[in-house]
């Protein structure tokens, strides 16, 4: 089983938006997979953003119940991998735990489509939650292609 950790700043709207979308498209792969998300500068127990928990409440998935948690040690150490949405926060988690940089990629990155930073959409109206999640499903089905292709990840 692979474990996969998103990560963004306020784990309010992109990590949790991306692990639940994430969870979603690698179980109707087949993949086997665990995820989970938190966030480099928040709160413990935050909710999700109403604009987040909506769009995707669309897409047939709820994140109602969502709870933000912080960066912390043994998050980190459970990952097998950990996606980050800008590359500040990958700087941030490496300088802070520096033994976890091997499993730290920006999510654009492991998706083999460069070094983008996925933008927060905090504070901007509905439609940039919902171009937010078009581009995490585009991102997210190349990186499940991408573990589709490696054997160990299949149930």
């Amino acid at each position: 089983m692979l474990k996969v950790l998103f990560v963004c700043t306020g784990n309010s709207c992109r990590s949790p938006m991306a692990a639940a979308l994430f969870q979603k498209m690698a179980k109707n792969q087949g993949l086997d997979v665990e995820v989970k998300s938190c966030g480099t500068a928040t709160l413990s127990g935050l909710s999700a953003s109403k604009p987040a928990i909506e769009v995707l409440r669309r897409e047939g998935i709820d994140i109602s119940g969502h709870k933000a948690v912080p960066v912390n040690p043994p998050l980190l150490d459970w990952a097998d991998v950990i996606l980050v949405m800008e590359e500040r926060h990958r700087q941030q988690i490496v300088e802070d735990y520096p033994q976890v940089e091997k499993k730290v990629f920006l999510l654009t990155e492991f998706a083999n489509q460069g070094k983008k930073d996925i933008i927060d959409p905090i504070g901007k109206p509905p439609e940039v939650y919902e171009g937010l999640v078009l581009d995490l499903k585009f991102y997210l089905k190349e990186i499940v292609r991408r573990l589709k292709d490696e054997d160990k990840y299949r149930k």
